[in-house]
């Protein structure tokens, strides 16, 4: 080689080899010169410059086209914007119209009303006893007034003391110098005792000559008009008013601040060419905070002013800004990744130019191995009979893999497969490390079998083919498998009483029906619901509680059969899965095992607490072959109601007429709240006679339900459910004041009056104010307290509450009195009628139905007449369907009577004659 390189014919004249080039000396021999690196880069540039360069260039373009796309969207995205703010704010004002309007027709017919009174009583009227009469008490309202003449308060729902002379009113002036009795919308005012600015609504009062009488000023906070502000919609400095149709501003509010006259939030509005529109508004002059707004505007129906939304322009874009910025930062990021490529591309273009040569291929043999602490690497040779793989055999591992066998890599190398794994799973294991030889690849987390040489609980296991040998890795995932389990076991599990929790019930429900169904077997599900459990949580407190349910689920468990799971889906509700049931006869077994075992006192914290159960089962098939998890749980809770409905402390099957029974009573109670506002509910009245004559002397009002798709309820029907609506004081409020309207309407017809029981349960008095409602209803109506009587039942609900006693008092003491109804069959006695001012006991249908037929039923009236004459009581028989009753109460001396051998129920059309003629009743006996 070192000859060839000197002898001057080796190389060609102008052959160039990694920067030498040959240059012929005076002397012909050759002379090797090296060029310099600079020389060579420049020439490797000249010739390669396109090669080079395009990369740049082709990034420069893509770059300005990302840019141009940017940009165009950038413009598209901002007018959509806009234009939905616009779409926006002109719905929002539509809405807005409809509550101003809707506002102001509420102030309109106030004053309205007022106006009305004030004309109807001559100007004899005191707007504080509207309030005390539950009226004119809206909490929009800050006050009603009216003015005399002079512009003087003659009457308000406030201290007159903090009302000043209204004669430089705009709207005082107003009303003086116009005659119409509309109503009228004035400018804002600033209400002196407070600093609230205030919208006055107000109406011109007439003399009965037609002169100027004064005003009727109905006041309202400013603030009301901007309830209608929702921050979702108008976010935080949008923009709500009203004003009328030459832009004066009447009310308005920006962002959180309300408009007055001393601080405005709209400096100015235009006049409006058009009922309807939207626009784009600038901040400044229009706007204190100066943010330009889209406003949307839409006159009011009926009404001279205009209603007006607005979104901060801001606020409407904040979308459009945000993608603005991520689409700048997109751009900016694909500029920069652009540039990045460009030049990147560029360098490995001119490398690959530079060196000219190809990348030599290099393939790596695939070595699953990891040398760290938690792996263990095994390489396995199989072992073959024929071309089926019968063993493996331990070629290779590392120490820490050899350390999940127990052994050192030296006792590991050498083992068999079948050695290594207990003879119960080497078949399955086997097949897989087969299939994995097969396909090249597997991967899997597989709990380890006891009785081999493995000392893992739970391994991840990677199997790679490698060549015609198997590498295998493991990891030890015992410990985070454990704590998964535990997690997934406290999900599973009630942490009171440690039964499962509805999440199990959820899952392993579904799959024991479908065993059921598969098998052909049957599956019941109980659900128990613990009664009088509140009692005692709130009673002995929420430790003494949770006490009582782990007992509870302990005693449970001790009655159920061995496969049997209880579960506690939480509160006081629990529900026992039973399989494999023989006959249906099994489950009610099981539920009445737990009725008398959850009935037994239960000995807590040194105290005997008594609590019982209810239980609805569900039983698949019978409830039907498609029954799922959900429907199953479902109609159980329907049985366990119809078990609560027969006296609790029982069990009902589910049957599916329980579940219209259920549908209809959620749907009565639902439409119980809508028929009060609605005034569905009518009186009719039952009279009551006097025994020795017929001769009329009281009416009870019995209440009926105008349903309008059912026709007319009796009580029956809706009453059990007033309670668990909620509606008992609402209802009982609303009977009082209906029975007093009533009699104030006889009274003007100049009709004879009697006296008008109503129904009163213990717990109105224990709740709410009766004497209060009865006082009210007596002064609204104008009726004197002896027309109104009081019937309650539960009397020893009332015979040891003191305050309950103070209200009786009260009311004797107004001339109300007070009737003991259904006497006889519940826990009331005579000793406990001595605690309370009482002057009617009226007994019971069941013992009145007896007389005549049973010598034992008028040995018990007798006895009762009697001892109620004893306590100077008069004495009412009710139920009287016989002239045979009628004349053995006679005999007794009953004082009264009442009954459809008198008359039924009457509406309050048919009652007039009777009161016009009560001796007819006398005649109907006759």
């Amino acid at each position: 080689m070192r000859d060839c390189f000197c002898d001057p014919g080796f190389w060609p004249a102008n052959l160039r080899v990694a920067g030498f080039t040959r240059v012929a000396s005076a002397r012909g021999s050759l002379i090797i010169h090296r060029k310099r690196p600079g020389m060579q880069k420049l020439q490797f540039l000249k010739g390669n410059l396109l090669s080079v360069l395009i990369w740049p260039a082709l990034c420069l373009l893509l770059g300005g086209l990302l840019w141009g796309a940017t940009l165009v969207r950038l413009h598209t995205d901002r007018q959509v914007a806009q234009d939905n703010a616009l779409k926006s704010v002109a719905s929002l004002s539509g809405a807005y119209a409809q509550y101003l309007t809707r506002t102001i027709e509420q102030m309109d017919q106030i004053a309205m009303q007022v106006q009305y009174d004030w004309n109807h009583t001559g100007g004899a009227l005191d707007l504080k006893d509207f309030r005390r009469q539950g009226l004119l008490i809206a909490p929009q309202l800050i006050t009603v007034t009216i003015l005399d003449k002079d512009g003087m308060p003659v009457t308000s729902t406030v201290n007159l003391n903090a009302r000043p002379s209204g004669a430089s009113r705009e709207y005082f002036i107003y009303h003086r110098n116009n005659d119409s009795l509309a109503a009228r919308v004035g400018m804002p005012l600033i209400w002196p005792a407070t600093g609230t600015a205030i919208l006055p609504f107000t109406r011109r009062l007439n003399a009965a000559d037609g002169s100027f009488a004064g005003v009727v000023a109905v006041s309202i906070g400013s603030g009301y008009f901007s309830e209608f502000y929702d921050d979702v919609s108008l976010g935080n400095d949008g923009l709500l008013a009203m004003v009328d149709l030459e832009g004066a501003v009447r009310t308005a509010r920006l962002g959180d601040t309300i408009h007055t006259s001393a601080s405005p939030v709209l400096h100015h509005s235009t006049t409006f060419s058009s009922t309807e529109g939207a626009m784009r508004m600038e901040g400044r002059p229009a706007f204190a905070d100066g943010q330009a707004r889209y406003v949307g505007w839409r006159k009011l129906q009926g009404y001279p002013f205009m209603a007006m939304v607005g979104i901060s322009e801001n606020e409407a874009l904040t979308g459009y800004h945000a993608t603005r910025a991520a689409y700048r930062d997109y751009a900016l990021g694909g500029s920069v990744a652009l540039l990045f490529f460009g030049l990147v591309a560029s360098i490995m273009a001119a490398r690959l130019a530079w060196r000219k040569q190809q990348m030599e291929s290099v393939r790596a043999t695939y070595r699953v191995a990891t040398e760290g602490a938690n792996e263990g690497f095994y390489m396995l040779r199989p072992m073959r009979s024929g071309e089926r793989v019968t063993d493996f055999e331990v070629v290779d591992c590392n120490e820490h893999g050899a350390s999940f066998y127990g052994m050192t890599r030296g006792q590991l190398l050498g083992q068999r497969f079948s050695t290594l794994n207990p003879p119960a799973t080497l078949a399955a294991v086997l097949s897989t490390y087969v299939e994995a030889l097969s396909s090249g690849f597997y991967e899997d987390e597989a709990e380890i079998m006891p009785g081999g040489s493995l000392q893992l609980a739970w391994a991840h296991r990677r199997l790679v083919r490698s060549g015609s040998d198997l590498a295998v890795t493991l990891r030890d995932i015992s410990d985070s498998k454990l704590h998964e389990q535990q997690l997934i076991r406290m999900a599973r599990e009630d942490a009171l009483t440690g039964l499962p929790n509805r999440q199990w019930l959820n899952e392993e429900l579904a799959g024991a029906l479908e065993r059921a169904r598969r098998q052909g077997g049957m599956l019941a599900l109980l659900f128990i619901d613990l009664d009088r459990f509140k009692h005692v949580n709130d009673t002995a407190g929420h430790q003494v509680g949770n006490d009582l349910l782990k007992a509870v689920a302990r005693r449970m468990q001790s009655v159920m059969r061995p496969g049997d799971q209880a579960v506690r889906l939480g509160g006081d509700e629990f529900t026992v899965v039973m399989e494999r049931l023989t006959s249906e006869q099994d489950a009610n077994h099981a539920a009445e095992r737990i009725c008398a075992v959850l009935s037994e006192p239960f000995g807590l914290a040194g105290s005997q607490y008594s609590i019982g159960a209810s239980v609805g089962i569900s039983i698949f098939p019978r409830d039907g072959d498609g029954l799922d998890a959900e429907k199953m749980l479902n109609n159980a809770d329907i049985a366990m109601y119809a078990a609560k409905a027969q006296g609790r402390g029982g069990h009902h099957v589910f049957e599916p007429q329980l579940y219209d029974r259920l549908r209809q009573r959620i749907d009565i109670e639902q439409a119980l709240g809508s028929a009060i506002a609605n005034d569905e509910f009518e009186l009719y009245f039952q009279p009551r006679v006097r025994t020795r004559d017929g001769v009329l002397v009281g009416l009870e009002a019995l209440l009926r339900w105008n349903h309008p798709e059912r026709g007319l309820l009796s009580p029956g029907d809706f009453i059990p459910l007033i309670d668990s609506a909620g509606l008992l004081q609402a209802l009982g409020d609303m009977v009082i004041n209906k029975a007093a309207q009533q009699i104030a309407q006889w009274q003007r017809r100049g009709l004879p009056l009697a006296p008008v029981a109503v129904n009163v349960s213990a717990r109105q008095f224990n709740q709410g104010d009766v004497v209060q409602q009865l006082a009210a209803a007596i002064k609204t109506h104008e009726i004197s307290a002896c027309w109104l009587e009081i019937e309650i039942t539960d009397v020893a609900a009332l015979a040891d509450s003191a305050s309950v006693n103070a209200q009786l008092q009260a009311l004797g003491a107004m001339g109300v009195r007070l009737h003991i109804d259904d006497f006889g069959v519940g826990p009331s006695s005579l000793a406990q009628l001595q605690q309370l001012p009482v002057q009617v006991l009226k007994i019971h249908p069941r013992f009145t139905s007896r007389l005549g037929t049973d010598p034992a039923g008028a040995a018990f009236v007798n006895a009762m007449i009697t001892m109620a004459h004893a306590l100077k009581l008069v004495v009412v028989a009710e139920g009287v369907e016989s002239p045979s009753q009628r004349t053995l109460l006679q005999q007794l001396h009953c004082d009264e009577m009442q009954g459809y051998l008198i008359a039924p129920a009457l509406p309050a059309s048919q009652v007039a004659a009777l009161l016009r003629a009560p001796r007819v009743v006398d005649e109907a006996l006759a």
